[in-house]
């Protein structure tokens, strides 16, 4: 395996014995003329779910019971700043690409709007061990409004995310879903 999320993981509070695999997934949404679409890499400190089927679908993972662990609930029993754990070595990136007509400051608020989607998908997210972004553009083709392409960009956020997980394979000793 090569290229973009090759080496991403998620669930890490307590190391890569129970870190799971993620990789790189994608999502679109159409609505008439409109697409909205997200391209995802999830290198995650927290656990990961599949907020459509209300699930977690990867995170802080215990192989010898064979299920999950809450990543919240060992940070909280912890009783530490383990951030600096993994500080800097989490990023989950995303892309959003509209045909929609939107100049800076839109692409912005439909960036941070999307966010949504990782608060959605990703627990506990935005921590000081991750380094969450998100970029927007726009190819300036399809009249449309801010606010639902924003919303809809927080939908095929999480979407790509799930699908991050479900698209990963195990490597290099770490599990993926599709193993479980």
């Amino acid at each position: 395996m090569i290229g973009a999320g090759t080496g991403a993981t998620v669930g890490k509070i307590l190391g890569n014995d129970f870190a799971m695999k993620s990789g790189l997934g994608s999502a679109t949404i159409k609505a008439g003329d409109l697409v909205v679409s997200a391209l995802t890499i999830c290198n995650a400190f927290g656990d990961i779910f599949d907020f459509e089927k209300h699930i977690q679908i990867a995170g802080c993972y215990d192989r010898i019971n064979r299920e999950f662990m809450n990543t919240i609930e060992i940070y909280k029993d912890m009783n530490s700043d383990y951030s600096a754990f993994n500080q800097g070595k989490n990023t989950t990136i995303s892309v959003v690409a509209t045909n929609g007509i939107f100049d800076k400051a839109e692409c912005m608020k439909i960036s941070s709007m999307a966010h949504n989607g990782y608060a959605n998908s990703i627990f506990p997210v935005h921590t000081l061990s991750d380094g969450d972004t998100i970029f927007t553009l726009a190819t300036g083709e399809v009249k449309s409004d801010v606010s639902l392409v924003g919303a809809l960009a927080s939908q095929v956020v999480e979407r790509a995310v799930a699908n991050s997980i479900y698209s990963s394979k195990s490597i290099g000793g770490f599990l993926a879903n599709i193993d479980l």
